[in-house]
Order: C-alpha cells, then structure tokens, then sequence
C-alpha cells in the first residue's frame, strides 16, 4: 500500500494508505497475487446496482513484465462478474501503454479520458 501510494498518489494528502487498505478490506474484495510471496495486487471498493470498479492495481517494479497484474485484474473481474455484476470498469492513464496493452488484453475498453485538476487555497493578505 505504501508503494502504490508513493507512486500512483504522491501529492495527494487524502490517500493514507492505512485508510485506503481498510476501506478495501470493508467492501470484501482485494485480490492479492501470490508467487512465494505478494507480487501483485487489485481491489474494488466502489460498486453500482449493475457495475463494480476496479482499482488499486499496483506491482513493484522488480514484478513487473511477468504477467501478475493481468492475471490479478483478470481474476478480480471474473470474481465480481462471478458475484453478479454485468460489468466492471476500472480507470487507468491512457497515456501509459504497457497497463492499457494489459487491460484490452483481458477484455477492457477505453471509454473516456480526463484530467484531474487540484486548487490550492488562495490566501488573502491582510
């Protein structure tokens, strides 16, 4: 949770990864990818009457290109199609080619693109 803290949400105060961690554990649904140890992980904290979103998919560097986080992903979303949702979604950058390669692989389309902007407050002078 640090890890994928540190590099998916650096700046962003709301994410204290201890929060996020049991928010994931109360909805009932974090997939954790084992290979003689953690090597990959994907949750899903927000679901609709119809659609659950998955998230959080994170593996450290030194597990990356061997294929854990599309079968993490891919099993997650089987389990929630498996639980009776007709879809799921997920958000990723679509700028970054190697996850989305990932996400179409298994069955996932891109629908929409934005931008996240953060206001910091204006301080009045006195």
């Amino acid at each position: 949770m640090e890890a994928f803290r540190a590099e998916a949400a650096p700046d962003d105060p709301r994410t204290d990864p201890r929060i996020v961690l049991q928010r994931f554990l109360d909805a009932g649904v974090l997939v954790v990818w084992d290979d003689g140890g953690p090597v990959s992980m994907a949750g899903s904290s927000r679901s609709s009457a119809h659609g659950a979103t998955v998230s959080l998919v994170y593996t450290p560097p030194a597990h990356r290109g061997s294929g854990y986080a599309s079968a993490c992903v891919a099993a997650l979303s089987q389990l929630l199609l498996d639980r009776g949702f007709s879809f799921c979604t997920l958000s990723t950058d679509l700028a970054n080619p190697i996850s989305n390669k990932i996400y179409q692989r298994i069955g996932y389309r891109p629908l929409a693109d934005w931008t996240t902007y953060r206001f910091e407050p204006l301080h009045r002078l006195a």
